[in-house]
C-alpha cells in the first residue's frame, strides 16, 4: 500500500514539474533567439546600407569610365 501512495505521490507532483520544465525550455530558448534576430537586423541594416553606398560609387564609377571611353573613341 505504501508503494502506491508513494507511486501517486509520484506521479501527482514530479511528473507535472517534469513536464513544466520541459515545455517552459524551448520557449525561453526560442525567445533569446528573436532577441539575437533584432540585434542582427541593426547589424545587417547596416552592412545593407554600406553595400548599398558602394554599390552607388561603384554604378558611378562605371558611368563615368563610359563617358571617358566615348570620348577617347570620338578623338
Amino acid at each position: 500500500m505504501k508503494t502506491q501512495t508513494s507511486w501517486k505521490l509520484f506521479l501527482g507532483s514530479g511528473l507535472p514539474l517534469a513536464l513544466a520544465i520541459v515545455i517552459g525550455t524551448p520557449v525561453r530558448s526560442q525567445s533569446a533567439e528573436h532577441g539575437e534576430g533584432k540585434m542582427m537586423n541593426g547589424k545587417m541594416m547596416e552592412r545593407c546600407h554600406g553595400m548599398h553606398k558602394l554599390k552607388q560609387k561603384l554604378s558611378e564609377d562605371t558611368k563615368a569610365q563610359d563617358i571617358e571611353l566615348t570620348e577617347q573613341i570620338a578623338k
